[in-house]
């Protein structure tokens, strides 16, 4: 596939995701009591199955799209790419999680300035709800190592793995912050659109960029 019509698809899919961003944001701001007629009644389950073994298991996977644990494993995940020389990947992801989902989402909370959820909170969180900051970051995280490790993957059952790990994770982290009732199903769905848009729209020039970087190796 040539450059020119991989970056096109990969635009046209974050262009989608971002419109529907967008629609959601717009239902969530001026008609939040209509999404929360699909909200509410999950939120409700989620609260219906709450057992102590369920709020251990999710109280500790929700971690991982903290603050620090997330720095923590972005710093880990660098050094190793910077030892093999993989700078670009490195710069990349470093743009993904740091500003583009830490800075960019704290700001975009102000604009919705949506409440939290009024079911029990099993957690602390602060600032607003809409959207989720942990889903804009799973999916961003794990959703840029799944892109980095695409070229290996052919092949390889090792890579694919792991890949379906990384999916698998950034979905969990998700639906711990509507177990955890910090979160609607919506703000997750929000964050993930999110992320997923600015993945989709910065991955054809991270593909450019480290093909320039393997032929001048």
């Amino acid at each position: 596939m040539k450059n020119s019509t991989m970056r096109l698809y990969w635009h046209f899919a974050s262009v989608i995701c971002l419109t529907l961003f967008m629609i959601l944001g717009y239902i969530v701001k001026f008609y939040e009591s209509t999404i929360l007629r699909i909200d509410q009644p999950i939120m409700n389950w989620f609260v219906s199955i709450r057992s102590h073994s369920f709020t251990n298991f999710f109280s500790w996977l929700t971690k991982f799209g903290n603050t620090l644990s997330v720095v923590f494993i972005v710093l880990a995940i660098v050094t190793l790419l910077w030892q093999s020389k993989r700078k670009v990947e490195a710069y990349w992801l470093v743009l993904n999680t740091a500003l583009i989902s830490g800075v960019g989402n704290y700001l975009i909370k102000f604009l919705y300035s949506r409440e939290r959820p009024s079911v029990e909170h099993l957690i602390y969180a602060d600032h607003y709800s809409f959207p989720s900051g942990h889903a804009m970051i799973s999916i961003l995280l794990w959703g840029t190592i799944f892109l980095i490790l695409l070229p290996y993957a052919k092949g390889s059952w090792k890579i694919k793995t792991l890949q379906a790990f990384c999916i698998i994770f950034a979905l969990l982290i998700g639906i711990s912050r509507n177990y955890l009732g910090v979160h609607y199903p919506s703000d997750i769905i929000g964050g993930y659109l999110l992320g997923a848009s600015w993945l989709a729209y910065s991955y054809p020039y991270f593909v450019k960029y480290r093909l320039l970087q393997v032929f001048n190796q």
